[in-house]
């Protein structure tokens, strides 16, 4: 499987028609009474909608071309929410991306960060990111939390939540905390945008990084 992890560089998406959100896997059932109950299918997984800048017309072929070496949706690629890349307070990515998973919630809604560098904040809407087991997992901050100034932070929520393979002393991504996806077959369409730029318009969800 091919992956190209530098697919989506840095002011290449556009905010117009942007879209990173949680797709939830559930089913619906209503009972005879009218109350309507969901039922989780499997974990919740990454889906986007991107548009790119207006790039001149070699550009945009290019783009092109190296998106066709996913071969559809068979290769993948490093993917997340633009709009977001660093924590709020530290918008210039500007710390030491050193953190690690120190315990895990009996929910699996909430974890708690050690390693950070002290009195780190971190923000409703802020990510993170780690690897195993197959999975570039990325979670989404629900609960604002603040290390102390040993970088340890209390248990703070998440989402969604965590799998069952996660394990403490996990090192965690702050910088560009990313998933990794592959894109919707057919949905890859070039438009040109003047006389001299194109743009290129996709769709891509999440999936394994080792294919498992």
């Amino acid at each position: 499987m091919v992956h190209v992890p530098d697919l989506i560089r840095d002011k290449l998406i556009v905010p117009d028609g942007y879209r990173f959100a949680l797709l939830y896997r559930q089913e619906y059932s209503r009972q005879a009474n009218g109350i309507t109950i969901p039922k989780d299918m499997g974990r919740p997984i990454w889906t986007m909608d991107a548009t790119t800048k207006p790039m001149p017309h070699d550009e945009a072929l290019a783009f092109e071309a190296k998106m066709e070496t996913l071969d559809g949706g068979l290769g993948t690629f490093n993917a997340w929410d633009v709009r977001k890349p660093y924590p709020s307070a530290y918008r210039n990515g500007d710390f030491a991306d050193t953190g690690k998973i120190g315990t895990i919630g009996s929910n699996r809604k909430s974890l708690s960060l050690y390693n950070l560098p002290g009195n780190f904040a971190l923000s409703m809407g802020d990510y993170l990111s780690f690897q195993g087991h197959g999975w570039a997992s990325l979670h989404r901050i629900v609960q604002a939390v603040t290390a102390n100034g040993s970088g340890v932070t209390a248990q703070f929520e998440i989402r969604p939540h965590l799998w069952f393979t996660v394990d403490v002393d996990t090192p965690v991504v702050l910088k560009k905390p990313y998933t990794v996806m592959s894109v919707i077959p057919g949905s890859i369409a070039p438009s040109q945008h003047d006389a001299l730029h194109s743009v290129v318009t996709f769709q891509a969800y999440q999936v394994p990084y080792s294919g498992s």
